[in-house]
């Protein structure tokens, strides 16, 4: 993944996908990465490791606004994957 056409990069999960994502992301100069995780301690924790510093933690739940700039979505979680819950809509609609 290259730097230049990202600016805001949004992370879905805090688990060991997140963290191969993180690691990456900490090796870049993204302008802004936002991590969208049910555990806020597990991503704090999880950022903090891989030398994420200056991420945005938020809570999984409507209303974050996290995809609002958003050029890049990883999504690190089983949501959408098949036998898994659906992605929630909310989260492409905001």
């Amino acid at each position: 993944i290259g730097t230049e056409a990202f600016g805001q990069v949004v992370v879905i999960g805090a688990g060991g996908a997140a963290r191969a994502a993180f690691d990456h992301l900490a090796s870049t100069s993204y302008k802004r990465v936002v991590v969208l995780a049910r555990s806020i301690e597990k991503a704090v924790q999880a950022v903090q490791d891989c030398g994420l510093y200056g991420a945005q933690i938020l809570p999984f739940s409507a209303g974050s606004q996290a995809m609002v700039g958003a050029n890049l979505l990883i999504n690190a979680s089983q949501l959408g994957m098949t036998g898994q819950q659906a992605m929630p809509g909310f989260l492409l609609s905001e």
